[in-house]
């Protein structure tokens, strides 16, 4: 668990920059853990853009009582972010508006070797994800709302 620099594409990382925290959650054939970042905590860090060995991992808020986001990895590179830990207003598009608790989803993109949010504006979770993800998000955080 490592950041974009730290990154081996034949597998694991240079430099691991998260410890795993909690329980790991499995539902459904997905793996899913709870991690904090380990380096200076003089600035904010979110979740890893690479996983090593999850499907998702899930971000512990700072405070250490509650999971505050999600990101799920396809072929190891993040795909989606699944974020609720804090109210969200799209600033282009649409201007909907997400309170505390209810899932918005960020679209992310590989961009060469490196991966980066879409520009596109937050949406609501689809059925689909509710159904392949709902269990896990549920169980790390069971206050969480999808619409």
């Amino acid at each position: 668990m490592g950041g974009q620099n730290y990154y081996k594409a034949e597998g694991g990382f240079s430099q691991y920059l998260y410890q795993h925290v909690g329980d790991i959650i499995e539902f459904d054939g997905i793996r899913a853990k709870v991690i904090e970042y380990v380096g200076t905590k003089d600035h904010h860090e979110g979740l890893p853009y690479y996983s090593n060995t999850s499907d998702m991992y899930l971000k512990i808020a700072d405070n250490q009582t509650y999971v505050e986001k999600a990101i799920v990895y396809v072929d190891r590179h993040a795909a989606f972010e699944f974020d609720w830990g804090h109210p969200h207003t799209n600033k282009k598009g649409n201007g909907q508006s997400f309170d505390i608790g209810v899932v918005h989803v960020h679209e992310l993109e590989r961009v060469g070797n490196a991966v980066r949010r879409k520009q596109t504006d937050a949406r609501l979770m689809t059925a689909a994800e509710i159904k392949k993800y709902g269990k896990i998000l549920k169980k790390a955080y069971p206050l969480i709302k999808f619409k």
